[in-house]
């Protein structure tokens, strides 16, 4: 049977509960955003093929910038790539700004201060080494705290992979409704809608993005069919057993191993990281 933590899952799906803004996405083909990423490139002499089946970057030694010197972030100098890499790097800023996205990818949306300036300077310290970096997140007692439980919600491709998994789907049919799916949740691989990435957490769930989730799992469970493994200890599996009580009622309310996989994939909880 399954049981409600009241107090967790209520706080942990409370995102879930509210109606974000769709998101917007463009397709495959060559557009004004993939232009704008070519152009950027020119200065350092690299070049961008997006076209080709493979895309893939050349490095053009009369394209990558020769003129005069010029003042950047404080210092004026004769410019390169790396030279512009080591003046970024020596900016106090940088390794609090990229721990902050480290630490909202894979432990809480509003990581405090403190937290960020101790990953910081150990990041720092280490020569910017992210093998570091990493180790040191995920040793933090921050890392396994209930302010970081299910605090995160799955990105389209985790969600997709995780529910993948849970019913041993591994099919080139089902990979392929994985892959029709994304663009519905938002997610096409290997095209974010600009240099700077996805938007995280929040941002996945709209009422058009909950419907998607919701269609996929539908999809998946009725191309699995006779192979459908148990949902009896699902919740525990896939939900640490730890549910609302709307979900608790309505996982015992099902009646067999499809309705209550289709509970358990779509539920606010598994949306969740």
């Amino acid at each position: 049977q399954a049981v409600a933590d009241k107090d967790d899952a209520r706080v942990a799906c409370e995102p879930l509960l509210r109606d974000y803004k769709t998101m917007k996405w463009d397709g495959n083909k060559m557009d004004k955003r993939d232009k704008d990423r070519s152009h950027a490139s020119d200065a350092d002499g690299y070049r961008v093929h997006w076209l080709l089946p493979i895309r893939r970057a050349t490095f053009t030694p009369q394209r990558a910038y020769k003129g005069a010197t010029f003042k950047y972030l404080g210092k004026t100098a004769q410019w390169n790539t790396d030279s512009v890499l080591d003046q970024i790097l020596a900016q106090t800023a940088t390794a609090p700004f990229v721990v902050t996205k480290v630490l909202q990818n894979f432990v809480m949306p509003a990581p405090s201060k403190d937290y960020v300036n101790r990953l910081a300077a150990g990041f720092k310290s280490s020569k910017y080494d992210v093998k570091t970096l990493m180790r040191d997140v995920f040793k933090s007692t921050e890392f396994v705290s209930a302010t970081a439980y299910r605090s995160l919600v799955k990105s389209p491709t985790e969600f997709m992979v995780h529910a993948l998994r849970a019913l041993g789907a591994q099919s080139a049919a089902q990979v392929r409704l994985a892959l029709t799916a994304a663009p519905n949740l938002g997610q096409v691989l290997f095209d974010p809608p600009d240099v700077g990435g996805w938007p995280n957490n929040e941002a996945w769930i709209s009422s058009n993005t909950v419907v998607g989730r919701v269609n996929f799992v539908s999809s998946l469970l009725d191309s699995v069919k006779a192979a459908l493994p148990s949902a009896k200890d699902a919740h525990r599996q896939h939900l640490d057993g730890v549910l609302s009580p709307q979900t608790a009622a309505a996982l015992n309310q099902a009646t067999d191993d499809h309705n209550r996989w289709l509970l358990v994939l779509a539920s606010p909880e598994f949306q969740l990281k």
